[in-house]
């Protein structure tokens, strides 16, 4: 057999259909569910009965010559034509006219009786119970006749035989089904022993399905203490209680469904779980491992075991090497100090030999000056004796006044003044011997006051002048004193060490170098009696 395609099926059932002479211009009895009216004027709703349903449409033409207004459980008797729409395979009702319609009432008292338990509050979602998990025991409130509670039992048993199921047998429809309903309810929850309550029935039309919207049975529902599934007719029928109630089903079948799990589902969900369960455990196992293996790598890397014990060691090599420089360092500095005491006691004996050197030299110069002072007297007296002379016979061989023989020395070359006086007193006293010399007073007292400041002024310069050697001399010895003593050592008030007398044994010392400054302590003292004695 060769296959066709979708669209060709469906074309061939779009022609069965507008070919059909009956579906053409038909007529169907139903009652309007889920009514639209579009903005383009067109109106979009259902009729059904109570085992099927058809869509049905009335275009906007037709729509402006009704004479009632269209709503959800309006009986009516369409006319009109049936189209098979082949895209989506859908069959709908085109309605050219209305023959006859019912009244409206029932329709009208149930959206009145909502609107009002809606402001009551009896929709509240907060006030709704929370559906058990597994529930022990299951009450049913329906028809014991019925093809629903049969619907329900088996739904029960196929999924969990587990629970247990009590019926409480009740009208479903005419006028004593409301407090039947109520009943039930009442009875369940006077035992101890129901978590769940399902009420409903199967599909019927609206008027079967009235009874649910009793304001009676809506309070009951409300005021239960034990959670209560509706499921009233067909998935498109709504009813009171399927507002008032904990949880709403579509079908008395679905409300199986939804009271119980099924072992399978319960054992796909512990599987799930256990699947999860175990991957979340692994990973977190497999986390914790890796966080354990990096904790102990940083562990090894920063273990404070370890710092310690290089610390340790870096401690205990600066403690040796500290150990060695202050050992090193103490005994420089003994080294220092007994060189220092050394070089103290040299020095002092050095300063001993310079002061018998002083006085050696003082009294070698004193003796020398003393002979030197004899020879230049000596060398005076003899060039005084030759000027006498020389001046004596230019006296006695020319005739020439003083004021010409002063004006004679003033131009001869001598430079020493000193002398010039001498040479000026000689020629004075030669006069003196060949004229009167007690007549001329005059010349007397020139002559005595010009040999007075002769003698006077030979004898200073020649002090000075061998005064000027001995200060030089003083000068170098104390460069050479000061060059030699270029260490000093100083007490611990600050004062210079001269004697040996001024220190004890344990007094600490400062011995300042040319590059330092060294710190000692006395430990022994060597010629101190010797140095008191003295």
């Amino acid at each position: 057999m060769k296959a066709i395609k979708v669209k060709e099926l469906n074309s061939y059932l779009k022609k069965i259909v507008s070919m059909d002479f009956l579906l053409s211009n038909i007529a169907v009895e139903g009652e309007i569910s889920n009514f639209k009216a579009h903005e383009n004027g067109n109106l979009y709703f259902s009729l059904k009965d109570d085992f099927s349903r058809i869509n049905a449409i009335i275009f906007y033409k037709n729509a402006i010559n009704l004479d009632f207004k269209m709503e959800d459980g309006l009986k009516i008797i369409a006319k009109g034509s049936v189209n098979y729409y082949e895209k989506d395979s859908q069959i709908t009702l085109y309605i050219s006219e209305i023959i006859s319609h019912s009244s409206g009432n029932l329709y009208a008292e149930f959206v009145r009786l909502k609107k009002k338990l809606s402001n009551e509050g009896l929709f509240d979602p907060g006030h709704k119970l929370k559906i058990p998990t597994f529930p022990k025991t299951i009450g049913i409130i329906t028809s014991a006749s019925g093809a629903a509670v049969k619907d329900i039992v088996n739904m029960l048993k196929m999924r969990n035989n587990l629970a247990n199921i009590i019926i409480f047998p009740s009208l479903v429809q005419g006028e004593g089904a409301p407090s039947d309903l109520i009943e039930g309810i009442k009875y369940f929850n006077d035992r101890e022993d129901i978590d769940l309550i399902i009420l409903g029935r199967g599909g019927g039309s609206f008027e079967d399905l009235f009874c649910f919207n009793d304001e009676n049975l809506a309070k009951a529902i409300y005021n239960s203490n034990i959670p209560i599934i509706s499921a009233v007719g067909h998935e498109v029928d709504y009813s009171i209680s399927d507002f008032v109630a904990d949880m709403r089903a579509a079908t008395p079948t679905k409300a199986a469904e939804i009271a119980i799990i099924s072992k399978k589902e319960l054992s796909d969900n512990l599987k799930s779980d256990y699947e999860l369960l175990n991957s979340s455990l692994n990973k977190i196992i497999f986390d914790m491992r890796e966080k354990l293996s990096n904790y102990g790598n940083l562990l090894r890397i920063f273990c404070p075991l370890k710092s310690i014990l290089v610390n340790k060691d870096n401690l205990k090599d600066r403690f040796n090497r500290l150990n060695i420089s202050l050992k090193s360092s103490v005994f420089n500095n003994q080294k220092i100090l007994e060189y220092g005491v050394k070089s103290i006691k040299s020095y002092d004996f050095k300063i001993e030999e310079r002061k018998v050197y002083l006085e050696d030299k003082k009294l070698t110069l004193v003796s020398g000056l003393s002979q030197k002072i004899n020879i230049e007297t000596n060398k005076l007296n003899y060039y005084y004796k030759l000027l006498n002379y020389n001046m004596f016979q230019l006296l006695k061989s020319s005739s020439i006044s003083l004021k010409n023989f002063k004006y004679y020395l003033k131009n001869y070359k001598v430079s020493d003044e000193i002398l010039k006086k001498n040479l000026y007193l000689q020629a004075l006293e030669s006069r003196f011997k060949a004229m009167d010399f007690k007549t001329d007073f005059r010349y007397k007292k020139d002559y005595l006051y010009n040999k007075k400041y002769i003698l006077n002024n030979l004898s200073l310069n020649i002090i000075k002048n061998e005064r000027n050697k001995l200060n030089t001399l003083i000068y170098n010895l104390n460069t050479l004193y000061n060059d030699i003593n270029k260490v000093k050592v100083f007490l611990k008030d600050g004062s210079l060490l001269k004697d040996i007398r001024q220190i004890n044994e344990g007094d600490f010392l400062n011995i300042h170098l040319k590059n330092g400054v060294a710190k000692a302590q006395i430990k022994d003292i060597e010629g101190k009696n010797y140095a008191k004695r003295l």
